[in-house]
């Protein structure tokens, strides 16, 4: 009884589970080639489950595990740079092109 009772209590130690990495906020604002926020655009965390969307003043957060990520960012009618970024950047501007073509006035 007594070694039942003491595999028990190792195999509950054992099975504690792992200690989560810490967590880093990522900030961010999306804005036009014009540096005008862009209100409602998606923020992807690649090959995770996070994402978020810009409020109106087109900034974002991110709550994810410290490391190295790529940011897809989405907005109607607009084409973002490949975005990198990392725990050492503190607030991420993106500059969005439009893929209107520009009109011209005569």
């Amino acid at each position: 009884m007594v070694m039942l009772r003491l595999l028990w209590l190792i195999t509950l130690g054992l099975a504690r589970p792992a200690a989560a990495p810490p967590a880093h906020t990522y900030r961010g604002l999306v804005v036009d080639s014009s540096h005008r926020p862009l209100v409602g655009a998606s923020i992807i965390a690649k090959g995770t489950h996070s994402a978020a969307t810009t409020n109106s003043e087109g900034r974002f957060e991110l709550l994810l595990p410290a490391g190295a990520y790529e940011l897809l960012v989405e907005y109607p009618g607009y084409l973002a740079p490949r975005t990198l970024v990392g725990p050492a950047d503190s607030v991420l501007t993106v500059v969005m092109y439009s893929t209107r073509p520009r009109t011209t006035r005569r």
